[in-house]
């Protein structure tokens, strides 16, 4: 990235992501410092089903799939707390792993988040 941001939106959702830590994005810093952005079910991300406007991230995309269920991504603003620093890179992590330390797509009690895309305010 390596530009300075007073805010950045991620368009997101999840599987099994309604009311539960799904993860999180670590915001990195040229300076070496971060900040992590936790993505909390039913805040600011929740499951892809049925889609409803959320507290902190309204529904930014809504589509009928192809067996007839509504789907859906939200799009969630975080306020960057040090605009006057230059993000280096951004981390994504799922809130789930599996005991090689990987994704556990396989437990449906666990969230799945999947980012579509990042933009930014400059």
């Amino acid at each position: 990235m390596n530009r300075k941001f007073k805010a950045l939106y991620f368009l997101h959702t999840a599987g099994w992501g309604n009311n539960s830590l799904c993860g999180y994005y670590r915001i990195r810093y040229s300076d070496g410092s971060s900040v992590d952005y936790p993505l909390t079910g039913g805040k600011n991300i929740a499951d892809w089903w049925m889609p409803k406007n959320l507290p902190e991230a309204p529904v930014g995309i809504r589509r009928i799939g192809a067996d007839g269920h509504e789907i859906g991504f939200y799009v969630a603003k975080w306020q960057n707390p040090h605009p006057d620093k230059t993000i280096a890179s951004i981390d994504f992590y799922a809130a789930s792993r599996n005991d090689e330390g990987e994704v556990d797509y396989i437990n449906l009690q666990s969230p799945v988040p999947a980012l579509a895309a990042i933009t930014g305010e400059f």
